[in-house]
């Protein structure tokens, strides 16, 4: 399950993505599918929607995690036997750390990936995986950072304590830092930027893909 950053919106219609999507994980979502992996583009819900800020500062909010629950929900009963991972860039991590700490039983993801963490309030989104209780997240986790990420509330070393927190609760947890890439076409909070590991999405993505099938039972 892929969670964007922003507003949570994917321009998702008739089921078919927006061709001008330059969201991280949406524009890689290829290279996933490529690894043998069941993709799935989480779209912000209708209700945040019709809104202008879309999920704005409500990333942690019930109606939120029902959002997704019902979608868990919906993926276990089509992919029976199958773990469900999430996978969030910027603030999709905010998203999928909540899931990860407050959904519980089958609505619960088995492992996540957060990449560029949002660890710093923004003056007009001031929420970040600091209103997420990141110590009742008991599931494997990958955090993963570009060193030279300069978006400022993503910066690198604010997702040490962010592992080291997890780390505490699952020894599974891991960290992966990367370097390179194209110059950036944006500003640095933007998907085209070192943010978006832009230039090096497929190293990135397979990088998770490994740590994801680790995680899988040894044959």
């Amino acid at each position: 399950m892929l969670f964007p950053g922003g507003a949570g919106r994917v321009g998702l219609g008739d089921s078919q993505l927006s061709i001008a999507q330059t969201n991280f994980l949406v524009r890689s979502r290829h290279h996933l599918a490529a690894q043998g992996f069941h993709v799935v583009v989480m779209d912000a819900a209708s209700d945040f929607l019709s809104r202008s800020e879309g999920l704005g500062n409500d990333r942690t909010s019930p109606e939120h995690m029902q959002d997704i629950a019902v979608t868990v929900a919906y993926l276990r009963g089509r992919f029976p036997g199958l773990p469900i991972w999430m996978i969030g860039t910027s603030r999709g991590t905010i998203s999928v750390a909540n899931a990860a700490a407050v959904l519980t039983g089958a609505s619960a993801p088995n492992a996540i990936v957060l990449a560029s963490p949002v660890t710093e309030p923004a003056a007009n989104n001031p929420e970040s995986l600091h209103d997420v209780p990141l110590t009742d997240i008991t599931v494997p986790a990958l955090i993963v950072v570009h060193r030279q990420d300069g978006c400022v509330v993503t910066p690198p070393e604010g997702a040490k304590a962010v592992y080291q927190t997890l780390r505490n609760r699952q020894p599974l947890t891991a960290a992966l830092g990367f370097d390179g890439g194209y110059p950036p076409l944006d500003d640095p909070c933007e998907a085209l930027t070192t943010h978006g590991y832009f230039g090096i999405e497929t190293r990135v993505v397979e990088a998770i893909g490994r740590f994801l099938r680790s995680l899988l039972p040894t044959p």
